[in-house]
């Protein structure tokens, strides 16, 4: 189960990560992440603490991925809406 939701967060993460590669506000980051932890939650209920992923670690994941992926130099310094 485990190695199940593994796979699928860094395939969610993977499919959210292409949409910041130009600049994102506050309010549809959020969303982001809520769309995050309802995918996670739809497709691995099992592999979940009372079949929930939450808001926490959804927001955790998607900031250190995308944070990895700008040190990394994978993509660009992300620049925020003014």
């Amino acid at each position: 189960l485990r190695d199940g939701f593994r796979v699928g967060l860094r395939e969610a993460l993977d499919d959210l990560a292409s949409a910041y590669r130009r600049p994102v506000g506050d309010a549809v980051h959020v969303r982001r992440i809520v769309a995050l932890a309802d995918r996670l939650t739809r497709e691995h209920p099992r592999a979940l603490v009372r079949g929930r992923f939450r808001i926490g670690p959804a927001q955790e994941a998607l900031n250190l991925y995308l944070k990895y992926l700008w040190s990394a130099g994978c993509t660009k310094t992300p620049k925020f809406p003014q």
